[in-house]
């Protein structure tokens, strides 16, 4: 897969699992965290057990925002991601490699 779309809340117990299966994936790999638990956490944010974000343990591309996010921002997070992977597919027309830019961020 090419995109993990992570939906809900991550638990301390989980973060190895989810790092090891994004570790897994081919390049060029994509991340997009749906929700504002996987944002941020969500209302268990004070919990020890809840990450504070899916973007604590793996670099997320995408942050689509609302609780439960609105189908329109899933699809405008999608296209946005879209054209940022056909932007860099322009740029790098031999060995593909992804660089290090900011995350998209779609507001509900």
């Amino acid at each position: 897969a090419d995109v993990m779309i992570v939906a809900g809340w991550v638990s301390v117990k989980m973060a190895p699992l989810l790092k090891r299966l994004y570790e897994q994936m081919p390049e060029p790999k994509y991340v997009i965290a749906m929700g504002g638990c996987a944002s941020a956490g969500g209302p268990y944010r004070d919990s020890e057990t809840i990450l504070k974000g899916v973007s604590q343990i793996v670099p997320v591309d995408v942050f689509i925002y609302g609780c439960p996010p609105r189908p329109e921002n899933l699809i405008h997070g999608l296209m946005l991601l879209q054209e940022r992977m056909a932007e860099e597919q322009r740029l790098s027309n031999k060995l593909f490699k992804k660089k290090k830019t900011d995350p998209i961020v779609v507001n509900g």
